[in-house]
């Protein structure tokens, strides 16, 4: 399901299908602490290695800041309440070691943590899901997937654990998204609206928080199971959802990160703290409607 025309191709979690890679050829295998990392090459996997070490030492402070006595201005604008907070540090701590929330599954995942697949040809990532529109099966090949518009990143492609990936696109390398962000980093804001001026893409459209979003994906799905979870983009947006569904949005999780990487300190004031966020959509009301009790998560240790 293609989720943005320039930004990213998340896929929708499958609760069936098959995926694997071409069995046709063997592909050059990295690491990254316990990630996998196939079919990158020598150069590819040398930049992700380093972009996910890059991702490490931004999501330090961040976590730090999760464990704080009383959530932060950031961590109230996007996950809104203290109960959220062992959810979302969990999660955090689980991106910087890499931990595996599902058994192994050789060959691609010999370890059962997340797999990075970069793609650059056809049959090398193929499945079979169903069509989002008619409900039939239908086969994929991913590096199709990719080049329907050209400017597509990644995609995390959730099946039935313990298959689970996180696809490169050719985009991901040939674009000029730069691997971190600069400091300061910042969304503005409308203090007369009590708005972001800006849809957030500015601050997100970087290697280091690319790869967060997908590994939010993987970290969500595979700790919940839950195929619901909304899947907003928009800051504004992301700001509305609600607290009992807000921390099951992956791309809240760049949005928190990047605003305490770049020590941001302009954020909407919340309802409850007397101010209204105009241009509230019925989309919301969507997907605020299903609770999930996060206690349920905590930090896989080996």
């Amino acid at each position: 399901m293609k989720k943005e025309a320039f930004f990213l191709y998340a896929a929708g979690v499958s609760g069936l299908a098959s995926a694997t890679p071409s069995a046709k050829r063997a592909f050059d295998y990295a690491s990254s602490g316990q990630y996998n990392i196939y079919n990158c090459g020598g150069y590819k996997a040398s930049h992700l290695q380093d972009v996910l070490e890059d991702l490490y030492d931004g999501l330090l402070p961040v976590i730090r800041d999760s464990k704080l006595p009383q959530p932060s201005p950031a961590f109230r604008t996007f996950f809104k309440e203290s109960a959220n907070m062992p959810f979302v540090t969990a999660l955090l701590t689980n991106v910087t070691r890499g931990n595996a929330m599902t058994p192994a599954a050789p060959p691609a995942s010999p370890n059962g943590s997340p797999t990075f697949f970069c793609v650059d040809g056809v049959n090398q990532f193929t499945y079979t899901a169903p069509d989002p529109s008619t409900g039939v099966m239908r086969f994929y090949d991913t590096y199709t997937t990719c080049s329907e518009d050209g400017t597509t990143i990644a995609s995390y492609l959730g099946f039935t654990p313990p298959k689970q990936y996180i696809i490169l696109c050719p985009f991901f390398w040939s674009s000029s998204i730069p691997p971190v962000p600069p400091p300061n980093t910042c969304l503005s804001l409308s203090t007369y609206l009590n708005k972001y001026r800006e849809n957030g893409q500015r601050q997100r459209l970087f290697r280091m928080w690319v790869l967060l979003e997908e590994l939010a994906h993987y970290y969500i799905y595979t700790s919940t199971l839950r195929k619901d979870a909304p899947d907003i983009y928009d800051v504004n947006k992301c700001v509305r959802l609600a607290a009992k569904t807000a921390y099951l949005n992956a791309i809240s999780y760049v949005f928190y990160a990047a605003s305490i990487h770049g020590q941001c300190r302009g954020f909407p004031v919340r309802r409850d703290e007397g101010r209204e966020i105009l241009e509230v959509s019925n989309l919301d009301t969507v997907w605020n409607a299903t609770p999930y009790n996060a206690t349920n998560f905590t930090a896989v240790t080996h």
